[in-house]
């Protein structure tokens, strides 16, 4: 076989390679050591030009040293770009230093005193000693993605290494190598190697090229699942036209309470996602304009029909050729939620600053005013003594004094109206021995009425302030008694209800006006003429600040109306 012939194969074989190098660095601009690699088969195919000029008299030793001096160099290059490829950074002093020995070496050996069989043991140790390096970068700094391959060309490396080492080892014992054209075995058989480890070589490390791509976009895709999924943000890719989901993530399915099998496969429009539908189209209008759209507050409709608030950006995709929609929205539902209580407590911390305020305000005005009253009583009662004996004077006195006892009254119970809930701390009571003391306090305010009283023949153990308590009952009871008729009784009734106690007036009265019952509780409202109408309110402010709900309703069959007050009831039945 003629080497000249192998050696044009050889150096078509690296031209070759380097348009597949070439191509695969423009796919793969992110791999370091492809670069490498071009310039391995770029050298390779060079030097083997310079085989073809060894002939020519005038350039024969300059062909000699540029031939083996590239051919060197280019596994050299191999060797580096496979060190870059897996991430690893070749010894670069060491290979100057050595590749430029070997150059002085050649250029010794061909100069100064010319020995072919020196130089072909030169070269041959020179190539084996490379291709073993790339052998153990292969074998040492292999990947799992790239191990199989990576083994293969470890392998023909070291083929091509021993190869070269058992060449140098038949030289130096005597191989005739003077005529390096000639077609002995021996001669051809170095090209025949060339040609084909190089296949071999570019094979695998394309195949390897493509194995680590292949694998980093398996890691890519995994990584793009597990922060798809790990976004507690509800994510969504649906398609354009009509809306058919292509893709959920974990953080949808816990906010929409749908399993992805429900969704994936199926159009957002059928499964009414979209609270308003028109909502949607005001979406895709947007995007069909600039592409984007950027924090949009929407309603969305859950599994169970619940409506949820939505804050949702979205951008369109290509997927398939079809243009998609990639959506993510943040649930505010219990933000907004909580915004709103935390206005509502503000705005009840405010009202109840107010209140407090208003309420020093009017215990002073009272105190005020209770003073003088005081004063006008006495001087009125002094004057009823000194003009006793004129009759026409006296229903005078009378009605001024009534009058006073009156804004007296009135002042007592606005001072109540106005006191601090908070005056007196809470504590265990009796709430049947405090119902039974209210009873006793209106028949001394209300002398010969009829109260029928129905209490527990224990105690009721309740909670709060027993003073409060009583006072919104002996109000309850001045109501009753007030719009019932002579003779008529006030039944007090105190009964536990599913672990609440149920506290009842009941009066035999004319019953709640339609048109008042809705300020029923309401200040100063009343039908009676003489009332101050304070009473309900107070007992109203009593019950409320114990924690308890009192609520109002003529009885069905009639006479009269029925007012209930609802207690929790306490654990620690303790009388006071």
């Amino acid at each position: 076989m003629d080497v000249r012939t192998l050696a044009v194969l050889l150096g078509i074989t690296h031209v070759m390679l380097f348009g597949v190098f070439s191509l695969q660095a423009s796919i793969s601009k992110a791999y370091r050591g492809i670069g490498w690699w071009l310039l391995w088969t770029a050298s390779a195919a060079l030097g083997s030009a310079f085989i073809l000029l060894r002939r020519v008299p005038e350039i024969a030793r300059t062909s000699i040293l540029a031939q083996n001096g590239l051919i060197v160099l280019a596994v050299i290059f191999l060797y580096v770009g496979i060190m870059r490829f897996l991430g690893r950074r070749e010894p670069r002093e060491i290979l100057g230093a050595a590749y430029a020995g070997y150059v002085a070496l050649l250029a010794y050996f061909l100069y100064v005193h010319d020995d072919i069989a020196i130089r072909g043991a030169i070269i041959c140790l020179a190539m084996a000693a490379v291709s073993f390096l790339s052998a153990q970068a292969l074998l040492v700094h292999k990947t799992p993605s790239i191990r199989a391959t990576a083994i293969f060309c470890g392998a023909v490396f070291i083929f091509h290494g021993l190869l070269f080492a058992y060449r140098s080892l038949m030289i130096l014992l005597g191989a005739d190598v003077t005529d390096v054209f000639s077609p002995a075995l021996f001669n051809v058989a170095p090209y025949l190697d060339g040609i084909l480890v190089s296949l071999l070589w570019g094979f695998g490390l394309i195949i390897m090229t493509n194995q680590r791509l292949n694998a980093e976009m398996r890691e890519a895709k995994e990584h793009f699942e597990l922060l798809f999924n790990t976004i507690p943000d509800a994510v969504l890719i649906t398609r354009l036209e009509d809306g058919y989901c292509r893709e959920v993530n974990e953080g949808f399915t816990a906010v929409s309470g749908f399993t992805r099998p429900e969704v994936v496969g199926h159009s957002s429009l059928d499964l009414e996602l979209w609270g308003d539908p028109e909502d949607r189209r005001r979406v895709v209008r947007e995007l069909r304009d600039t592409g984007a759209c950027h924090n949009i507050e929407l309603q969305f409709r859950r599994k169970d029909g619940t409506r949820a608030t939505g804050i949702v950006s979205a951008r369109t995709l290509l997927l398939d050729g079809a243009e998609h929609i990639l959506s993510v929205s943040r649930d505010v539902t219990e933000r907004q939620r909580e915004e709103a209580l935390r206005a509502q407590l503000e705005k009840e911390r405010h009202r109840a600053k107010a209140a407090e305020a208003m309420g020093h305000l009017v215990q002073g005005l009272a105190h005020e005013i209770r003073n003088p009253l005081f004063a006008i009583s006495c001087n009125v009662q002094a004057l009823q003594k000194k003009l006793a004996g004129d009759p026409e004077v006296a229903p005078f006195m009378g009605f001024v004094q009534e009058h006073v006892a009156r804004l007296g009254s009135l002042m007592k119970d606005v001072v109540e109206l106005g006191r601090n809930p908070a005056a007196h701390a809470p504590a265990a009571f009796d709430l049947s021995a405090a119902a039974a003391c209210a009873a006793a306090e209106a028949r001394k305010e209300h002398p010969g009425c009829h109260i029928l009283l129905a209490l527990p023949p224990g105690p009721a153990p309740a909670f709060g302030q027993r003073a409060d308590m009583e006072r919104a009952l002996v109000h309850l009871l001045a109501n009753a008694l007030n719009h019932s008729g002579p003779g008529q009784p006030v039944t007090l009734r105190l009964e536990e209800e599913q672990g609440r106690w149920r506290l009842e007036v009941a009066d035999a009265g004319p019953g709640i006006d339609e048109r008042m019952a809705a300020k029923l509780f309401t200040p100063f409202v009343t039908t009676q003429a003489g009332q101050k109408g304070l009473g309900l309110a107070l007992a109203k402010q009593y019950v409320e600040q114990q924690g308890g709900t009192i609520t109002a309703a003529n009885n069905v069959p009639g006479p009269g109306a029925t007012f209930t007050i609802v207690l929790p009831r306490s654990e620690s039945p303790h009388r006071s």
